[in-house]
């Protein structure tokens, strides 16, 4: 594992020996299994940052999550309920945002706090692949109704009101496509990258995102099922329902938007899988494609020459298949995480009440020296320890205590540096009938001409009077 920078993140739909795996690509190792979470959905696995894996399950609203050192699911007060079967999901790169598509919604919670943030219905079937720019700032969708919308993610959390958010328009919206699109794929960049996205109608197509626009559409003579594309997006692969993968460049891209690609050549293809190919993704140097099919087997291919260098075996159809940056928490025996799980919200009007969820959830990330720290060094904290911290409204009494003994700290080291240059009046009588000093009424201390100019009558007047 320490020569190893990437790692293998895979499921199948079998489900008999784990929920998800990861491996090493270069011994075909597995290194990490995630069991007793079902089967994962097409499109519904993924890492939540650095600390979790994600999956949805296939037969119930539910979603599942692994640390990533431990083989079974988090449940310690972790309930991530869903409105219905999610049919796909993606998590923002910082791990902050989840959004995952319930038949023809797609609902956007926020992963601290568990709040549903916003609900977006545009799509008229079911939505089949989500996928976020490596930014995180917009998100693209795409389904069973061939549309492909791009979505401004700080456009949609800033609605409050559900209703306002189900009628939040897209910042794009295609219609190329005649058939359902099976996959989409968005380089770097961010809002200036480009988006791929293959369909049943045989076409891949290329989008500017950054002006919105078609750049190209290659035919094939096959139906898509995948995409991938090389980190330097020059050469790009597509996988079809036959079992082939085809390699197209953007070298020397053609000068017409609309173009056919005929049947490729045994030198530009990949032929190995015998089924439908269900993901395809690329390594970081651009030298190994991954690829795997409803055949059951995980494919690493030479790209250079063609040639399978690994095979992984699955008991059942593979589900979903990619490269990822080996995280580092998947050996260590305590893992801090990051990102702090919470229970989901079902609706919007219930983030009202995440403020008591959000202090239990912290209090109890806390470890014990640093509760009694805090209980210790806090005058203001007038709850007892003796009772329970899971209780909300008592957690929420304790934060208030301590913001009100905060505030008075504040409030006296501001009065007494602001009231420092009358330390000679007697300011206590004055905070306690509340009048505060002014400039006007503060007597001065008379000046030394003053004195002398007194002196001197007071000298002429006893003369005349001996």
């Amino acid at each position: 594992m320490s020569h190893t920078t990437e790692v293998v993140v895979t499921s199948d739909a079998s489900g008999q020996l784990w929920s998800g795996c990861i491996w090493d690509p270069h011994t075909g190792n597995a290194l990490m299994t995630y069991k007793s979470g079902g089967v994962a959905a097409p499109h519904c696995l993924s890492l939540l940052g650095s600390d979790y894996l994600l999956t949805a399950d296939t037969t119930k609203p539910l979603l599942r999550v692994w640390a990533l050192n431990s083989h079974e699911p988090v449940q310690q007060g972790i309930r991530l309920v869903v409105p219905g079967r999610v049919s796909a999901l993606a998590t923002s790169p910082d791990g902050l945002y989840l959004v995952a598509a319930v038949d023809c919604k797609l609902y956007i919670w926020q992963i601290n706090s568990g709040d549903l943030l916003s609900v977006a219905a545009r799509h008229f079937l079911r939505i089949t692949v989500i996928k976020f720019t490596d930014d995180g700032c917009l998100f693209a969708s795409a389904g069973e109704d061939s549309m492909v919308m791009v979505w401004s993610l700080q456009s949609l959390i800033s609605q409050h009101d559900a209703n306002m958010s189900l009628q939040q328009e897209p910042l794009y919206s295609y219609s190329d496509h005649a058939l359902a699109v099976h996959d989409i794929y968005i380089g770097p960049g961010g809002m200036r990258s480009r988006m791929y996205t293959v369909s049943a109608d045989r076409t891949c197509k290329v989008y500017d995102l950054s002006s919105g626009t078609l750049l190209l559409s290659m035919a094939f003579d096959s139906r898509l099922s995948s995409v991938a594309v090389d980190p330097t997006e020059t050469e790009v692969f597509v996988g079809t329902i036959q079992g082939d993968i085809y390699q197209f460049t953007l070298r020397q891209p053609p000068r017409d938007i609309e173009n056919f690609m005929l049947e490729t050549s045994p030198a530009k293809s990949f032929v190995g899988h015998k089924k439908t190919v269900a993901c395809l993704s690329v390594s970081q140097d651009g030298l190994i494609l991954l690829s795997g099919s409803e055949d059951g087997i995980v494919m690493l291919w030479h790209i250079p020459s063609r040639q399978s260098t690994k095979t992984l075996v699955h008991k059942g159809p593979v589900t979903n298949a990619f490269f990822h940056l080996a995280p580092k928490h998947i050996f260590t025996n305590e893992l801090k995480p990051k990102i702090f799980l919470h229970s989901l919200k079902r609706s919007i009007e219930d983030n009202s009440e995440s403020f008591f969820e959000v202090l239990t959830t912290t209090k109890h990330l806390l470890s014990d020296d640093d509760s009694e720290n805090d209980n210790d060094n806090d005058e203001g904290w007038k709850i007892s320890n003796k009772e329970s911290i899971t209780d909300p409204e008592i957690e929420l009494k304790k934060e208030i205590a301590h913001l009100k003994y905060v505030n008075e700290q504040l409030y006296k080291y501001a009065a007494a540096k602001i009231l420092q240059p009358f330390a000679d009046i007697n300011i206590q009588d004055n905070l306690q009938t509340g009048v505060l000093p002014t400039v006007a009424n503060i007597p001065t201390a008379p000046s030394k001409k003053k004195k002398q100019d007194r002196n001197k009558g007071k000298k002429i007047k006893k003369t005349k009077k001996v």
